[in-house]
């Protein structure tokens, strides 16, 4: 997995802009789903108290990276527009 990723979107055709358009909405479904299971494991008080502080903190850091991809798949999604 790619830790920084930028893509550079220029002047598109109708058809290479609306495939774009679906490969990132695709995307960012993917990553808000990961999001949504990172977040729900991390309330989670039973996971809280058994995993140890090293995984918390992974999985904590791994959670803010999903995050930050998701505000640029999103930025990249609006610049379509």
């Amino acid at each position: 997995m790619l830790k920084e990723a930028e893509v550079l979107l220029t002047k598109m055709g109708g058809a290479d802009q609306l495939t774009a358009r679906r490969r990132l909405t695709a995307e960012i479904k993917s990553i808000q789903t990961r999001i949504t299971a990172l977040a729900t494991r991390l309330d989670d008080s039973s996971f809280q108290t058994k995993a140890p502080l090293t995984i918390l903190e992974k999985e904590r850091q791994r959670l803010t990276a999903f995050e930050d991809k998701l505000d640029r798949l999103q930025s990249e999604l609006s610049q379509l527009d």
